[in-house]
């Protein structure tokens, strides 16, 4: 499932995989580009765990 999947939903354990993109972005809080982060994906379309 991903983020614009779950979103509105409740659950009782919820398992968080960042992706490249989003560690990035975590790190520096500027969103990542094709030119700095090439093959990742979008922070908006981002892979999930199920």
């Amino acid at each position: 499932m991903n983020m614009g999947q779950s979103k509105g939903q409740i659950l009782d354990r919820v398992l968080i995989f960042l992706t490249s993109s989003m560690k990035t972005y975590l790190d520096t809080r500027s969103p990542p580009t094709q030119a700095t982060a090439p093959g990742s994906t979008s922070l908006l379309h981002a892979p999930a765990i199920a």
